[in-house]
């Protein structure tokens, strides 16, 4: 093979490489971006972006970086208008540094977040200090245990304003079967 061809093979080869690193670089800094560093400020949930920087994809993806890297101040989460709505139940658990001055507001703006599961749509578990403001909240689930909220493990100091709460397909006959919101002080998964 002529030296010249193979050398234009390499450079083809370490242009093809450069390009892959950089991609992957990219997709690490994006899905990274929040990693490690404790949440303070304003952030958005945008189900047409990706999570990365300030956004988040869903509520589940909040949660995930809320539980693992925590609050170093309050915090307010907006979820951005006509970007819902959300089919997903979260489990917000215990979130380290939050407290009465580092506080956690979701502002809804009207979206819904919807479990067609019959289960709970958000689940408080042991999160303090929540506040959950203009979000329409759906418990789609046919069976028993269709709940809305269900708060548990001494989940504290948490409100819900101004939004509405739906249970629209419950179908069970238990009168304890569904519930727009149920407390529990259980220390086993409900």
């Amino acid at each position: 093979m002529p030296l010249k061809r193979i050398l234009n093979n390499t450079k083809w080869l370490s242009a093809l490489y450069r390009g892959l690193m950089l991609s992957v670089g990219l997709l690490l800094a994006g899905s990274l971006a929040m990693a490690g560093t404790p949440l303070s400020g304003t952030y958005t949930i945008n189900a047409g972006s990706a999570t990365g920087g300030t956004n988040f994809a869903s509520f589940n993806d909040l949660e995930d970086s809320l539980t693992t890297n925590g609050i170093s101040g309050a915090v307010t989460v907006n979820v951005v208008a006509s970007s819902g709505p959300y089919s997903e139940r979260v489990v917000f658990n215990e979130v380290t540094g939050a407290s009465a001055t580092n506080t956690i507001t979701i502002n809804g703006n009207g979206e819904k977040i919807l479990n067609t599961a019959s289960s709970s749509t958000i689940e408080m578990n042991g999160a303090d200090y929540f506040t959950f403001n203009n979000l329409v909240i759906e418990a789609a689930g046919t069976g028993n245990g269709t709940r809305c909220v269900h708060f548990w493990r001494s989940a504290d100091y948490n409100t819900f304003k101004n939004g509405e709460m739906i249970i629209s397909k419950y179908t069970g006959t238990s009168s304890s079967g569904a519930a727009y919101v149920a407390f529990s002080n259980s220390k086993s998964t409900p």
